[in-house]
């Protein structure tokens, strides 16, 4: 599978992620599938996040009330709603880990999506702030067990 986007809509993505720092930020990723490719085409970015969110995340009730608008306004573009991503703006306590947690991947298959991604924020003394992506595809949830 191959996922393609641009470095525009990224960048676009990532100072939306930075205004909002500390906070978590999110935005519902629009495109298409064709053949073996997944093309993220757009994204839509809900407004007034910041009255919705906390450094420590968003809540499920808001993600998918986001998720059910991005939806909307793919369809009136002719895109579909194919996943979502938010930042981890703690990433400087775990070194830039741009790594699903449990409760994201718990939400994707709540969602049923196709691809999830992570941006990290990192904030340095200096005041510089960098951040980074990774997209990654929609796995199950795994329940592990563990027996004597």
């Amino acid at each position: 599978m191959k996922i393609t986007y641009s470095r525009r809509l990224m960048d676009h993505y990532k100072r939306e992620a930075k205004r909002l720092f500390p906070l978590e930020a999110f935005a519902v990723l629009l495109g298409f599938i064709d053949g073996d490719s997944i093309n993220i085409a757009g994204l839509f970015i809900p407004e007034n996040q910041e009255l919705r969110s906390t450094h420590q995340g968003i809540s499920a009730k808001n993600c998918n009330m986001w998720f059910a608008r991005g939806d909307l306004v793919g369809k009136k573009f002719g895109l579909d709603c194919l996943g979502e991503i938010h930042s981890h703006p703690w990433a400087s306590t775990y070194s830039d880990d741009r790594s699903p947690s449990d409760t994201d991947w718990d939400r994707v298959g709540q969602l049923g999506t196709k691809i999830h991604a992570i941006c990290s924020i990192r904030r340095y003394p200096t005041g510089r702030t960098i951040s980074r992506i990774k997209v990654w595809p929609a796995l199950p949830s795994l329940r592990e067990k563990v027996t004597p």
